[in-house]
């Protein structure tokens, strides 16, 4: 635990000096959701924590993301992997239009 110093001013005279402790905390988004025929790539940062980039991919050529789906995601301030429109849904990968032809 940390500690910090505060005065108490009053008329410019200092009356009391007290020392108050402080927890610091980080914050964590706690493990992604898997993605179901896909996954997920750490981009940057560690442990899920606060400012963390992770990157979700499907399993092509089966599977692809819908057109405009966002596949980066960040550990928010709220403890929520967001994407860059601040939304918390991951991404659903789809079957793909491409055929396999072995």
């Amino acid at each position: 635990m940390d500690w910090v110093y505060s005065t108490l001013w009053l008329l410019g005279v200092s009356v009391c000096e007290i020392w108050v402790p402080v927890s610091s905390t980080v914050i964590g988004c706690g493990k992604p959701e898997p993605l179901l025929n896909g996954r997920l790539k750490v981009i940057s940062g560690s442990q899920n924590q606060h400012l963390s980039v992770i990157q979700y991919h499907c399993n092509e050529p089966f599977y692809t993301l819908p057109e405009g789906a966002k596949r980066n995601f960040t550990c928010s301030s709220d403890g929520k992997w967001k994407d860059s429109l601040k939304i918390s849904l991951i991404p659903q990968c789809i079957p793909s239009n491409s055929e396999f032809h072995p």
